[in-house]
Order: structure tokens, then sequence, then C-alpha cells
């Protein structure tokens, strides 16, 4: 019955969530003074769930499976002058109201949060260069970049930052979302190898962000490179003092001193003044396979976490990676109904808002491991997010939506691994979309 209680409070939770964007429609309108001031077939309460529920399918497709009344009918032009109106903003807001769970997973007292990116192939537009990307002789193509926190154990979208496919900004997007701090207090954020910067590890000291961040081995061009530290395994503290002094006491001790140069930005040093900025990390690297290593950079201790205890932490950031595979392929966020940036925009936070909503559901219903079983066993994310569609619609109830859930269920098979399969992704023509 609990469980039962929970996916109508999570039902609630969504309802309230657009009913607050409802309210304030001329915040997230077009024409504040004219846009859905008239009687029309799509207002606001049907225009909003029905984006943030939209799949693979075509548009007339889509149209047809959400208004399953036969005397009721939409066009595809009614849809689009409609959702001409609403700004994406509506759909973040709504995404933001979505990403909390009531009982939330934790390690050792925190949050784990992982910061990473994923390029998203969008509708070709030549006109669009802010989007446009070319690779050699290949011919050219349109993406975005995501930017997105990740909640590595409730498995939810905390915040996205939508940028454009060169990928300059990954750190500048990072330090937003610690500046509007839109994710719980208490978290540590985990972030590969292209965060490796000391603009941002002061930036999270300053602000007393924990993080964990990996780095370029010590063998590599990296920030440990310049430092003298054993070949193997070792956790230990590092001390630099950056500055952009050129004198010579800066120049006869590079082990104590790291120069910047004048074009490079750092937030607490301003570009043409002489301060000094001391720092101490620890650093720590991990054998993870016979002769490779991983490098992390921190400012957890070892009181805190030791170092078995950051191979675990670091292991689950590559949830955020599963997670954003369950965006594309479960989720259907690599099938867009338009080719406008705008358009493209409200269904990507609608991706992540049903995205959020499955995960919430989906964790509401309690899993029995019987122990005749083999293995253990976990929802089946794809089944799962089908019944909470429909759920969503009021088409099934919350008991019929659990046993649902409990019945498709798929085995967990530890130590199973594939390599990695690194192919393009294409952008699926409008004329072939299932039915």
């Amino acid at each position: 019955m609990k469980s039962y209680n929970s996916l109508c409070a999570i039902r609630r939770q969504f309802d309230s969530a657009v009913q607050s964007v409802i309210d304030d429609i001329a915040c997230y309108s077009s024409d504040p003074i004219t846009d859905f001031s008239r009687n029309r077939k799509l207002p606001p309460k049907v225009l909003i769930p029905l984006i943030i529920q939209m799949g693979s399918a075509s548009l007339p497709t889509e149209l047809v499976n959400f208004f399953d009344d036969p005397k009721f009918s939409v066009t595809v032009s009614a849809f689009c002058q409609q959702r001409a109106k609403l700004d994406p903003e509506a759909f973040c807001r709504i995404f933001h109201l979505m990403s909390f769970p009531h009982s939330p997973k934790q390690l050792k007292g925190y949050r784990i949060v992982a910061m990473d990116g994923s390029d998203v192939n969008i509708p070709f537009d030549p006109h669009d260069e802010e989007t446009l990307c070319q690779t050699g002789s290949a011919r050219p193509f349109s993406q975005f970049h995501l930017n997105a926190l990740y909640d590595c154990l409730n498995h939810l979208f905390l915040d996205v930052s939508i940028d454009s496919p060169r990928k300059t900004g990954e750190c500048a997007a990072l330090k937003r979302m610690i500046r509007d701090h839109r994710y719980p207090t208490g978290s540590i954020i985990c972030a590969d190898r292209g965060f490796e910067n000391y603009d941002l590890f002061a930036f999270c000291l300053e602000k007393e962000q924990k993080f964990v961040i990996r780095c370029k081995d010590i063998q590599s061009n990296g920030i440990l490179s310049s430092f003298d530290l054993p070949d193997g395994e070792f956790d230990q503290k590092i001390k630099r003092i950056l500055t952009r002094k050129q004198t010579n006491e800066v120049k006869e001790h590079p082990e104590l001193y790291h120069s910047l140069s004048w074009t490079v930005n750092f937030e607490y040093m301003p570009k043409g003044g002489a301060e000094e900025y001391p720092m101490e990390l620890r650093t720590v690297r991990i054998k993870t396979e016979e002769r490779n290593y991983e490098c992390l950079i921190t400012n957890l201790t070892k009181e805190e976490f030791a170092l078995d205890d950051l191979k675990e932490l670091y292991h689950l950031r590559w949830n955020e990676e599963v997670g954003f595979r369950k965006l594309k392929y479960t989720i259907g966020m690599l099938d867009f109904h338009s080719k406008k940036r705008k358009f493209i925009r409200q269904e990507i936070y609608g991706a992540l808002t049903l995205h959020n909503l499955a995960a919430l559901m989906t964790h509401a219903v309690p899993i029995e491991q019987k122990e005749e079983r083999k293995y253990e066993y976990k929802v089946n994310f794809s089944i799962g997010t089908t019944n909470v569609k429909k759920f969503l619609r009021r088409k099934i109830g919350a008991k019929v939506l659990a046993a649902r859930i409990k019945k498709g269920l798929i085995p967990i098979r530890p130590d199973r691994c594939y390599e990695r399969n690194m192919r393009a992704q294409r952008v699926h023509a409008f004329q072939h979309r299932p039915a």
C-alpha cells in the first residue's frame, strides 16, 4: 500500500509542477498579453504533458497515441502553433521541480553527483552556425552538447546546460551549476579529465564544495606531471602557489610555484595583478588493471574517504553514462519532432523530466529478492517508462503500475562488461519513424 501512495504522490508532484507554470503562464509565453488567452483544444495543461511524454514516433502518431478519444483530434499544424507560444524555460522549470526523491540514497552521508557531457545530434540546419559541425571532409551536421549534473545513487538528472558542440564551456557550466546550487547540500561532485583545471579547483575550494576529479596520469602532460610523485599507487597531498609573476624566485622553484599566463583566466587572481594563490589538494593514484592507473584530485580527507572508498566513489560516476543512454534510447531524446531549435530545447527538457519521473516511480516500488534466484533482479527501465506514461495519462492506476513494474524485471549479472562500441550517431529522418 505504501508504494501505491508513493506513486500517487509523485504524480501529484508532477501535476503541481505543471500547475505552477500554468499559474505564471504569461512569464513563459512569447506574447504575455495574447498567448493562451483564448479557449483552444491545446491549453497549457494539455500541451505541456503532451510534449513531456512524446517518444520516438512521428508527430501525427504521437498525437493519436496521446488523445485516444476517436471524437477528439488535433492537427499537427494546431500543435505547432500552440507550442510556438511556449518558452523552453517552462519545461526547464518543471524539470528542476522533479529532481528530488523523497528518500534519497547516500554514501557515507553524501549525495554522489556526477558532472559529464554528451553530444546530441539534432536535425541539420545549415543556417544555424552555432550548432554546425564538420569532421574532415565528411558531410556537415548539427549538434547540441549537454552538460549535466546527475545523482549517481538515485539516478536523477539534477541540472543541465545546453551548450554548443565545441564544448568550450564545460568548466564554466559546472561553475554556474555550483553557483545556482540546484542540487542537494552535502554533495560530492565527480568529474572526468575534461575538468582538470586550477581555476575550477580554486572555485570549489572557495565555495566549500567537495569534489573528486579525474586527471591525466603523472607520465602525461597534465597537472600532476610537474610534481615529484612515485611511479605506483599513492595517496598524498600536493601544494602549489599559483602566480602571474615571472621573478627569479618563481623560476628557481618550479616544485613550489606555478606561473599562469596573462591570457589564462583565473577568477581569484585577476589579469594584471601580481597576487599569489596558495593551493593544497589531495591526489590519489589507483591501479585499475595490469600497468593501468587512474589519478584523482580531491579535497576529501583520508578520514572521510580512504583509498578504497575513493575507488568505489569514482566508479559510481559511470552511472551518468548509463543515464545518458536511457535518456537517448529509452526516453527517445534522439528523435525530435521539429527542426526549430526552440522546439528541440522544449523536448530536451521534456525528456529529462520524463526520465526523472520514470526513475522516481520505478524506484518507489520495492523489488523482492528471492533466495532461490541465481541473480538479484532490478526494474526494466524501458517497460517501467512505458507504463509510467500510461499512469500519467490516467489510463492505469497505481496498483496496476506497481504490478507491471514488479513483473518487468531483469537480472543483475555482476562483472559483465563489453568493449565500448564507438560509432557515429545519426538523426532519424522525420519520414522514417516507427508507427
